[in-house]
């Protein structure tokens, strides 16, 4: 296994080197005359146990301050003075802080924001102060001018202009949030002086918190007002990043606010009448724990800005398994109880779907989750191939979470020396990161062949042409070290790609033109897009020049611009490798202008319609704590449903449908009437009847008296093994819709099963079943029973064992279907399951038999769902399949399965589930290491207490050493080779063909498939999620509804939710379709713990 995961990795690396090798330089500090260094000292008063943030560093900012021209740089220190230093050209730089009166000594400065607050064409600093509560007012310095030297001279004004704002600031953004035209203005607080900031208690949403951010309005006569709560800015956060950004295209500045701790990230959603409201749960589904450093940029170049925030989860296992304790069940608990968005630790890039749609955070399908202790993320072309790549600047002095830290502090800091104890902490002194935008959504990790692997402790960082050579230079603050300043070398290859370079000159209230929006258009339909901010990263302020990288693409159509104001300025086929100035002088009214900007007004195809059908249903569930039961568990077990099951129930002609239910509450029945509309009712109103819990269901005709009864699974994870609530149920239809359950016509089963299909297997007639089983209650990864019933005259039997073959190896079973694989009349047998193969039983004769092919035994996957239709137009069926998907933390692959162990370590009667994968180990070589944390494992058995010392000694235990120590053996075993979604490719002759489903489709798990139409009219509506996950690694809700169909040359194509109208961002479990009397048909969507979709088509 080890070798085949370096054989991986050298490829990986041996592809990066083939891209733009060495293509930054670190310039030493002799050459560019950039000597800043962010010192900082502990001492036995003040240090990482006296103050926290004492690490948090400081940041850069980047704008002309002389009019020369030449981009400078400006540094803020916290116990050393901030620095500016003014461009002298070929990247060397002269160190003017004296002169310019910007002198900070014994002011603790943080983050920096750049405006010309007085409208003199001069740009000015807006510096935020922390630490010390006697000496942090925010400070405002005032470009007075250049000197004979060429030198700007700065006089400090914060208290004239009514900003001096006394808080633990960590930064500011100016913005105009009311487009009167001029710029107001947003502080960010972080006073920590609650008990533990850690700590689940009621939120402070009335403005009063200490930490409570402020906004001070623009008076337009050289003062602000503060207007915080006037303004809505209420919310509390331990605030660390303010990015600015029109969120939802309607012209007017959201702020988006990411917070430390326990408290949430926000979006302040502009109400266009003064005020903000914090609408950030309406657009995302989960947020960082601690978040840090945020950035907005459109890095998929659809037209929608997008997010990113940091956290601090470690690459290596090592750092991993040595900073986080274990997953917390009752995480989610507390959420519900004080109203807390549910959070996690790990940097999250949100892309947007569209205005007013629900973004999908697919961090860890993009590859950029886990870069340890970050702070400044920033999206910029630095290789100008014409994607936005993602620099991440990371390092911490001391790191305070270390488990090992924290224990030895409790038992023995009260008797153990200051310096000693600090001594014990261990440092985070990593390179930066740098990725690559590959253009497919996923980014590849290039820090070291790009030359940024240098180990340092980084904080604000700023990009910029500080050369003017046409490619974007990176600057970087350090605690402890001289700043970096990276030369970018791209402009030196043989043929260096293609850029365009934009500077907008906006008002004079406004200069840097902050809100505008900024489009390229390309011959091909392709588009760039980008929105003008200078609060970006962390603790920083960027440069105002829009940098765009062409590629090989010489042919550019179009440069628009959409101003703060409303007006609209054009440039036609504009030549590459320039930079171009627009002014809003120039520009003209256009209209109402969207997307960007125009089209994507289409007629959408699907509407939800239930409410005019009068489907009125909301899944309920109660909150089963499956991982009380199995501490080690991927996610929840008791959150499958509802299903769906449609036909007609009461005989008059018209398609009715069901759906089901969790355990204490009863499935509903909705009729149809000749108006098209449903009316509904409880399947159940007896106790009794509501406590079992419905897994699947089907309607079919038991008895052939012409009417359709109905067939309910019985499972969850809520009960004992072969409880009786695992009995399943079959209810007679009297003809008219009424159901009576016939206990007698059902063996006895106990099995805690998930899905029935009906089929005539042996062709008398009748429907027989197959019902799978899912995991044994306790016993998980192992399966309860499946069974086969034969249909005896409206009575079944259970002829598993005589005709069914055995599934081993195989795990749990999730779905199945009955098709024809080889064309001889008989509906064969194809079963998926998690950890499990595709395995397919052909119906012979006299029983069944398990078809061979080594296409299929290797096919391990966390298989959800199974459909089978025609997907190659050739004729024969193949076979969609539901699988995890790729936004997940386990880097599964043939080569690096994941393996699940199904042993009991310590003969208690439960399964230890521990899961295995490939990992890094702090060398930056792959092996197999748990999945899960020490903590977790001990409240699973106390056998992994005992045997590891420490967290450091648990993190450096890979599988071969649990084996060693007999925890595993290889017939425990069960793994999974694939998380991709797939389709399987009938090539005939029993031969088939593995494929892959396209990116979009593996965001999140597939849960259901369904099939409309035939040919070249075929459609595939896709639906998933999964909202039960872990609480560390959290819920999967990135997929959102999908549609699949081929256009007239037979190719395939997808349709995302927001150009279809097919909305699905819930937990989706099963789809269907009702016929309408109307002549319409319905697409129904089930749940779990949400609203039952209806989709009509336009």
């Amino acid at each position: 296994m080890k070798g085949k995961i370096l054989l991986i990795l050298i490829a990986v690396l041996v592809q990066s080197c083939t891209n733009n090798k060495d293509l930054f330089k670190l310039l030493k500090s002799n050459h560019t005359g950039i000597d800043f260094n962010n010192v900082i000292n502990e001492t036995d008063e003040f240090n990482i146990l006296s103050e926290e943030y004492i690490f948090n560093g400081g940041g850069v900012a980047v704008s002309d301050f002389n009019n020369d021209g030449y981009p400078d740089l400006f540094f803020t220190g916290n116990m050393v003075s901030n620095e500016l230093y003014l461009n002298q050209k070929d990247l060397r730089f002269k160190k003017v802080t004296n002169q310019s009166k910007l002198n900070s000594d014994g002011f603790w400065s943080t983050g920096v924001s750049v405006v010309d607050i007085n409208s003199d064409g001069l740009m000015d600093l807006y510096i935020a102060g922390a630490m010390n509560p006697d000496n942090r007012e925010n400070r405002l310095y005032v470009n007075q001018g250049i000197n004979s030297n060429g030198i700007p001279v700065f006089k400090e004004l914060a208290n004239s202009y009514g900003i001096n704002d006394k808080g633990n600031s960590m930064g500011a953004a100016f913005v105009d949030f009311d487009n009167d035209g001029d710029l107001d203005l947003y502080v960010l607080n972080n006073e920590q002086n609650e008990t533990i900031p850690t700590n689940y208690r009621k939120k402070i949403i009335d403005g009063s918190a200490p930490s409570n951010d402020k906004f001070y309005r623009n008076n337009g006569d050289g003062s602000f007002s503060d207007i915080t709560i006037e303004a809505g800015i209420i919310f509390e956060g331990f605030g660390l990043s303010v990015t600015p950004v029109d969120i939802n295209k309607d012209q007017w500045v959201d702020l988006y606010i990411t917070n430390d701790y326990l408290t949430n990230d926000l979006l302040y959603i502009n109400q266009k009448d003064g005020t903000f409201k914090n609408e950030i749960q309406n657009y995302l589904s989960h947020q960082s724990k601690f978040s840090m450093g945020s950035d907005a940029s459109d890095f998929n170049n659809d037209g929608y800005t997008d997010l990113i925030s940091l956290d601090m989860l470690g690459e290596s296992h090592e750092r991993r398994k040595t900073t986080i304790s274990k997953s917390f069940f009752f995480q989610n608990v507390l959420n519900k109880k004080w109203g807390y968005q549910d959070q996690h630790m790990r940097n999250m890039l949100f892309k947007n779907n569209g205005s007013n749609l629900p973004f999908s955070e697919i961090g860890q399908f993009s590859g950029i989750y886990q870069t340890d202790w970050s702070w400044s993320p920033l999206f910029a072309d630095f290789d100008n191939d014409g994607n936005k790549d993602l620099f991440i600047t990371n390092g911490f002095p001391r790191d305070i979470t270390d488990m090992d830290f924290a224990n030895y502090r409790l038992n023995f800091g009260a008797y153990t020396p200051l310096k000693t104890l600090l001594d014990s902490i261990p440092i985070v002194k990593i390179p930066n990161y740098a990725y690559r935008n590959k253009g497919d959504l996923t980014f590849e990790d290039v820090s070291m062949t790009w030359g940024l692997g240098i180990p340092s402790f980084s904080n604000g960082a700023i990009f910029s042409d500080l050369d003017l050579d046409g490619d974007l230079d990176y600057v970087v603050n350090n605690i402890n070290d001289k700043a970096f300043l990276f030369e970018n070398k791209l402009s030196e290859k043989e043929q260096p790609p293609n850029y365009i370079q934009i500077e907008l000159k906006g008002s004079k209230l406004n200069p840097n033109a902050l809100g505008s929006k900024v489009v390229l258009k390309f011959k091909d339909g392709s588009i760039q897009y980008q929105e003008q901010q200078l609060s970006r990263g962390y603790m920083s302020s960027n440069d105002p020049i829009l940098y765009f990288g062409l590629g090989d693409e010489k042919k550019l159509d179009l440069i628009e611009v959409l101003w703060p104001n409303g007006k609209f300025s054009e440039l036609n086929s504009p030549m590459p490798n320039k930079r171009y100035t627009i002014n809003i002088q120039n520009a003209s009214l256009r209209g109402n202008l969207i997307f960007p900007f125009t089209d994507k007004n289409q007629k959408l195809d699907y509407k939800e319609v239930s409410k005019n059908y009068n489907i009125n249903y909301f899944h309920e569930e109660k909150n089963v704590q499956d991982f009380f039961k199995q501490r080690l568990l991927p996610h929840k077990l008791s959150q499958n449903g509802p299903s769906i099951a449609v036909g007609d129930i009461n005989g008059d002609g018209l398609e009715d449908f069901i759906v089901g239910s969790a355990a204490s509450y009863s499935p509903k029945v909705f009729l149809q009437k000749n108006n098209s509309k449903f009316i509904s009712k409880e399947l159940f109103t007896k106790k009794d009847d509501k406590k079992f819990e419905v897994e699947s269901m089907i309607l079919f005709d038991v008895d052939k008296d012409n009417d359709l009864d109905l067939y309910l699974v019985s499972g969850g994870n809520q009960y004992d093994a072969n409880s009786k609530w695992y009995q399943d149920r079959l209810l007679i239809n009297d003809g008219k819709g009424n159901f009576i359950n016939q206990k007698n016509r059902l063996p006895n089963l106990n099995s805690n099963g998930c899905i029935v299909r009906s089929v005539d297997f042996d062709l008398d007639g009748d429907l027989d079943l197959f019902v799978g089983g899912h995991n044994k209650p306790g016993a998980y990864p192992l399966s309860d029973e499946n069974f086969l019933f034969k249909n005896n005259n409206g009575f079944f039997e259970d002829v598993t064992d005589d005709i069914l073959p055995p599934l081993k190896p195989f795990g749990i079973v999730t779905d199945a279907n009955w098709t024809d694989i080889n064309n001889d009349g008989r509906k064969d047998l194809i079963i998926v399951g998690e950890y499990s193969p595709i395995t397919i039983f052909l119906n012979k004769k006299n029983g069944f038999e398990r078809l061979k092919s080594s296409t299929l035994e290797d096919s391990y996957g966390l298989w959800r769902s199974i459909e089978a239709t025609d997907l190659d137009n050739d004729g024969d069926l193949d076979f969609l399949l539901g699988n995890l998907g790729k936004n997940n933390m386990l880097s599964i692959s043939p080569e690096t399965p994941l393996f699940i162990s199904t042993r009991d370590v310590d003969n208690n009667g439960s399964v230890d589930p521990l899961i295995f994968n490939a990992q890094q180990n702090s060398s930056g070589n792959w092996d197999m290491y748990p999945a899960q944390f020490w903590d977790n494992l001990t409240q699973q058995s106390p056998k992994f207490r005992q045997e590891f010392n420490s967290y450091k000694d648990f993190s450096k235990a890979n599988m071969d050493y649990y084996k060693r120590k007999g925890f595993l053996d290889e017939d425990s075993l069960l793994k999974a080779n694939y998380d991709e979604s797939k389709w399987l490719e009938n090539l005939g002759n029993s031969e088939f063909k593995i494929n892959q489903l396209p990116t979009s489709l593996q965001l999140g798990p597939i849960n259901d498939f369904f099939v409309q139409g035939s040919g070249k009219n075929k459609k595939v509506f896709v639906i998933g999620n999964d909202f039960g996950g872990a609480p560390f690694e959290g819920n999967t809700d990135a997929l959102q509804g999908s549609i699949i169909y081929w256009n007239e040359k037979g190719e395939q194509n997808i349709i995302n939710a927001q150009d279809s109208g097919f909305f699905v961002f819930g937990d989706a479990r099963e789809i269907n379709s009702v016929k309408l009397k109307n002549g319409k048909k319905l697409i129904l969507v089930a749940q779990n713990q949400s609203k039952l979709l209806a989709f009509e088509k336009q």
